[in-house]
């Protein structure tokens, strides 16, 4: 049985390319409203240093099936790891009883305008109202480096929720951007590669037989 039956849900016609809509969006001011910096009963964020490749692609791979995150699916693990162990790249996990059920990855080269890169819980812990608490985590964590914006993005793939989350804890939409893909293709290489947690070489959509 699959954990990623959410997949299913997303119409699409085969073989064609299908349009979607990415939205870019900026912080320029920490909002007044985020919820405190301290631990949530239950839960525990933990910084992780020099994250083993393999648990990276775990929790890259299962938080992201259901929203279609390929990218990374896609770059030899060498690749993943000049970027994600550079020093500059902070990536948080978040636990409830010791269970990982989340992640947050965010670029500090810039230190004046940081990059939130990723964001997401496990599909299971979906809708208990945790995903709120933790970005507000994350948003206090940036913060605290005095940036002079911080920069996210979302497109019409990801859940519902995550515009409305970032607008309501004041991000500002600065662009809008319309992308032809294949979802056909890319929801079958995602089935292909969901257990697949390492990546010797790079990989492509195409020598998947998709």
């Amino acid at each position: 049985m699959k954990i990623f039956d959410s997949l299913k849900q997303i119409k699409f016609k085969k073989n064609r390319p299908t349009s979607i809509q990415i939205t870019y969006l900026v912080q320029k001011s920490k909002p007044l409203n985020l919820k405190s910096f301290s631990a949530h009963q239950d839960l525990e964020v933990s910084k992780i240093n020099h994250i083993p490749i393999s648990y990276y692609r775990f929790l890259y791979n299962t938080i992201g099936a259901p929203w279609l995150w390929y990218e990374r699916r896609l770059i030899s693990d060498q690749e993943l790891s000049n970027y994600i162990h550079h020093p500059d790249i902070h990536i948080h996990i978040l636990y409830k009883q010791k269970i990982p059920i989340g992640y947050s990855e965010i670029n500090l080269k810039n230190k004046k305008r940081i990059d939130f890169v990723y964001f997401g819980l496990m599909p299971w812990i979906l809708g208990q109202g945790i995903g709120s608490w933790f970005l507000d985590w994350n948003l206090n964590y940036i913060w605290f480096f005095n940036p002079d914006e911080i920069l996210i993005n979302t497109c019409t793939l990801d859940h519902p929720k995550a515009l409305p989350n970032y607008l309501n804890v004041g991000f500002k939409k600065i662009n809008i951007v319309e992308k032809n893909i294949n979802l056909s293709k890319i929801k079958k290489f995602i089935n292909q590669t969901n257990y697949q947690f390492t990546n010797p070489t790079p990989l492509s959509i195409k020598n998947k037989n998709v």
